[in-house]
């Protein structure tokens, strides 16, 4: 089954193995809900003691991890939820993980590239796309994507979008 990102493990917080993450999700609140996370690199997931959400940091006390030694292990992993756990999307929303992969087309319906992931800068969203063998940043806005087609797995940029591939 897929993980879905949701924060990234930072430092220790006080002496009982709780630490600080960083969230990397739209939906925070949702997270004060769940009982298990998953740790990239760690197959089975850990079982959630306490998750306090603070402005864009989560502190998470995890069933197991009950020293700063073995918070430190841990440190600068994902934490990651399964599908069955994301948070409800609202209409038009999408988790960055689905357009991995999308094709990416002209205005009329060229093919450009690739969509390689969505990256997060200054709290904006930017798609990664490969043209031409380099990489760029788009931004998500509308004024640079004209469509963004899960189902047919593509996603259109406008003619101003296309520019940005020129410079």
């Amino acid at each position: 089954m897929s993980r879905f990102i949701v924060a990234r493990i930072g430092r220790t917080f006080g002496i009982s193995g709780t630490f600080r993450a960083r969230i990397i999700t739209d939906s925070p609140a949702y997270l004060e809900e769940l009982k298990r996370l998953y740790i990239s690199g760690v197959e089975s997931p850990f079982e959630v003691e306490k998750i306090k959400v603070k402005g864009k940091f989560a502190f998470v006390k995890l069933k197991g991890i009950d020293s700063p030694e073995e918070v430190r292990k841990y440190s600068g992993r994902f934490l990651e939820v399964t599908e069955d756990m994301l948070a409800p999307l609202e209409e038009g929303e999408f988790y960055f993980q689905e357009v991995e992969g999308l094709d990416l087309e002209s205005s009329d319906g060229n093919l450009l590239g690739i969509v390689l992931r969505v990256e997060r800068i200054h709290g904006e969203d930017y798609f990664a796309v490969l043209h031409k063998g380099k990489e760029y940043l788009i931004p998500s806005y509308g004024i640079f994507i004209s469509e963004l087609d899960l189902e047919k797995r593509k996603m259109k940029i406008s003619p101003l979008g296309e520019d940005l591939l020129k410079l």
